[in-house]
């Protein structure tokens, strides 16, 4: 149980690591701008390799985070690459002190041909706790759950550098309203089918048989 808390604990470290971070963002005036679609790639390292289903994961973040967000304005195309991926180590984080994060460059194309903006992209490097208990803390954490928030972190500050802090906060507070499904109109009602009825049979009276002559 308290291993399990401490894994916790060195997720949390993360996860609060950016909250009194502001970014200006790229494109913060409302309906200006909107992410189209992503790209995540990770170049390799030897030092410090991002793993591989960091860069999935984080394409798919990052595409159901947009679809909460208006659709307005000229439409970009998102670009992320990675270059570092680091785990948080005992004895750094005891000497000198030490952080989980993940960087690398943020490339925002726009699809009618003006031009690029770059920023650099780094996530999980603030404000996380070192000496004796960050030891601690970076011995016991699970990879596994480290890699899930900063994935989660990843796509808000990859949006965050898109739209800004500011305009990022308004469009979770304000979402657009779903657009309704078209209801489809009702079949006009067939005419009802009209029975041909029979004419009645004509009744006919019964012949009396003729009398007989006499002499026959």
């Amino acid at each position: 149980m308290f291993d399990r808390g401490l894994k916790v604990a060195g997720a949390l470290f993360v996860a609060t690591s950016l909250a009194s971070c502001s970014t200006a963002g790229m494109f913060p005036k409302p309906g200006e701008a909107y992410v189209k679609d992503v790209t995540v790639t990770a170049i390799a390292s030897a030092r410090n390799p991002v793993p591989g289903s960091f860069a999935p994961r984080l394409t798919e973040a990052v595409r159901q985070d947009v679809r909460r967000l208006p659709q307005t304005g000229a439409a970009k195309h998102l670009s992320i690459t990675l270059t570092d991926y680091h785990l948080k180590n005992p004895a750094l984080s005891l000497l000198v002190g030490d952080a989980n994060y993940v960087k690398g460059t943020l490339t925002v194309t726009d699809l009618a041909g003006g031009p690029a903006k770059t920023a650099p992209f780094m996530v999980g490097n603030q404000g996380q706790v070192n000496g004796v208990v960050g030891a601690i803390v970076a011995a016991n954490q699970d990879p596994g759950l480290i890699e899930g928030v900063l994935v989660v972190q990843s796509s808000r500050k990859a949006l965050e550098n898109f739209y800004g802090s500011k305009l990022l906060k308004t469009y979770a507070e304000n979402p657009p309203a779903a657009t309704p499904a078209a209801t489809a109109a009702p079949a006009p009602a067939s005419p009802a089918k009209v029975k041909a009825s029979k004419p009645p049979a004509a009744k006919t009276k019964p012949v009396a048989p003729a009398a007989a002559q006499p002499g026959a």
